[in-house]
């Protein structure tokens, strides 16, 4: 009954070795997507804040017009 219990064992933990490293190869690879994404995404979002904000000389022309 020992041997067939540590048969037992070994093979359960075989199996549960290659399923977590399996995991931990799939996670790791999410996390170098969502690293990826998060910079594309960070140097969208400061080129965009440059866009909303505005432009000095441009409304002191349309200051000027309105005089």
């Amino acid at each position: 009954r020992l041997e067939s219990q540590a048969e037992l064992d070994e093979v359960v933990r075989m199996f549960h070795d290659g399923y977590m490293e399996q995991w931990k190869s799939e996670l790791d690879t999410l996390l170098v997507y969502a690293g990826l994404f998060s910079a594309v995404l960070t140097a969208f979002n400061v080129e965009s804040y440059r866009l909303l904000q505005p432009d000095g000389a441009e409304s002191a022309v349309l200051t000027s017009k309105e005089l």
